[in-house]
């Protein structure tokens, strides 16, 4: 008779701004798991508290052994099960202090430790702190500790040396906006599976004790689709307040099946896109789109769907069709609940609306947002980069170019009468409270039912998720299902 399996849990806490109390009730689910199902699980988790030095927990005798680190043994708990029973605080060079190895070093020797661990079972690494997806700092907003980011993984998640599995089975992000296709191509030489959320996570997190009993008896591709259940079903109750969710695990040996599709609509895309017929439609696909991380990332294939119904390009909408299928083939189970990212398909991309702010420089190296996203793998071989810069430089308004002598003073007076009359109306208005937001060149008639029918999408229901929160107040989606 065959031995049952015995999965190998690996999580990473990277503890940081407004997240670092909620990871000792995430240990708690964790140290509940394993000792539930000692015979089935082995759970190590590596915490890094704000300040202070990091320490790992082994919930289970036979770990320590696998430590790739000098640790010291904390004192015993006051209770029996009290998490001190489990902790090795990570000794540097003999000082037990929050000083030492850099955060892509305490990652890198963390993911050694996991590997050793499991050795030739199933196992499943998590990563749980600050993301932001392709732009951004990932695992930041952390004192004494320099942020990583997207190009720094492919170094932590690696092999270390000859003999190393080369694969980790299912690689969880608890962490915001890490469902992109960017992550996807840049994960793909490290991890069979990625279970992600487009959009945000609540700070608490994943539900760790559901999540790990249900996959003890599963194989990796069931054990990632039951996460993306778990995690959006303990969820779906946040509705009450008004709060979505997202899951989905992608399939990363099938990552291949995107580059051509996509490589072709960036092509077409960025050859066409001075064109009005174009870039109008790719504006208003851009606008309809679901998205994320306050309008930088967009829905891949629900963009690609808008396109294709607004473009007249039957060349862009084949290629379109194309990209939405190869992201069917590369997600698997993919979830929502409230309403906020019902659009969701599984994977989302880079798409942002501003050129100055892609372009501006910052940070110790003077990089930009964009000349960042350039140099990561999904960039350099799509061309999507190529494409954003040229799509930035064509939807751009051009500077407002002033006039000259007797017409420049007709208007300033002009303006000036206008803003008088502005002002006078806004504190009649603002005293009243009828005064409504002048923030966009709106008509002033009163035709909202009219223009809501033109232009409100209706919910795709055939997508699993109950809906019922409020949806994005930028975007003009549905609240809620409407039979």
């Amino acid at each position: 008779m065959d031995s049952p399996q015995v999965w190998t849990v690996a999580v990473y806490l990277a503890g940081g701004e407004n997240v670092s109390r909620e990871m000792i009730p995430a240990l708690h689910d964790m140290r509940d798991a394993a000792l539930a199902n000692r015979h089935s699980l082995r759970l190590l988790a590596q915490f890094e508290p704000d300040g202070q030095a990091p320490r790992v927990f082994a919930f289970d005798d036979d770990l320590p052994q696998h430590f790739r680190v000098r640790t010291k043994r904390r004192g015993r708990a006051p209770t029996s099960h009290g998490l001190a029973n489990y902790e090795y605080v990570i000794d540097h060079d003999g000082a037990v202090s929050a000083e030492g190895p850099s955060s892509l070093t305490l990652l890198r020797d963390f993911v050694s430790m996991g590997r050793s661990a499991a050795g030739e079972g199933p196992w499943m690494l998590v990563v749980s702190g600050h993301g932001s997806g392709a732009v951004g700092e990932f695992l930041g907003f952390r004192e004494g500790r320099e942020p990583l980011y997207l190009h720094d993984l492919k170094n932590a998640l690696g092999p270390k040396g000859p003999g190393e599995r080369e694969k980790i089975d299912v690689l969880g992000m608890d962490c915001c906006a890490m469902s992109m296709v960017e992550v996807a191509f840049e994960l793909a030489p490290f991890a069979r599976f990625l279970v992600a959320s487009e959009g945000d996570i609540l700070n608490h997190g994943w539900p760790y004790r559901a999540i790990l009993e249900s996959i003890v008896d599963l194989e990796p591709e069931e054990a990632g689709e039951e996460i993306v259940h778990q995690f959006v079903g303990s969820y779906s109750d946040y509705s009450i307040l008004d709060v979505a969710s997202h899951c989905a695990v992608s399939d990363l040996e099938r990552v291949p099946l995107l580059s051509e599709p996509i490589r072709r609509l960036s092509r077409l895309l960025t050859s066409r896109i001075e064109d009005p017929n174009v870039w109008r439609p790719v504006v208003l696909a851009h606008w309809e789109a679901q998205s994320y991380k306050i309008e930088e990332y967009v829905d891949l294939a629900d963009f690609c769907d808008r396109l294709r119904t607004h473009i007249g390009s039957e060349d862009v909408r084949d290629a379109c069709s194309d990209v939405i299928a190869a992201v069917g083939g590369v997600v698997g189970a993919t979830a929502f609940s409230g309403s906020a990212f019902q659009f969701s398909t599984g994977l989302s991309i880079y798409f942002p609306w501003c050129h100055d702010a892609v372009r501006a420089k910052h940070g110790s190296k003077g990089a930009s947002d964009l000349e960042s996203y350039q140099k990561l793998a999904f960039s350099r071989e799509t061309g999507w980069g190529e494409f954003l810069e040229a799509y930035l430089w064509a939807t751009r308004r051009a500077p407002r170019s002033a006039p000259s002598g007797g017409e420049a003073l007709k208007e300033r007076r002009s303006m000036q009468k206008e803003d008088r009359m502005a002002m006078e109306t806004s504190t009649h208005k603002a005293k009243t409270g009828t005064m409504k937001p002048r923030v966009k060149n709106h008509p002033t008639e009163d035709r909202s039912a009219e223009r809501s029918l033109l232009v409100r999408r209706a919910p795709p229901w055939d997508v699993r998720g109950p809906g019922g929160a409020p949806s994005s107040p930028v975007k003009n989606h549905p609240r809620k299902r409407e039979d």
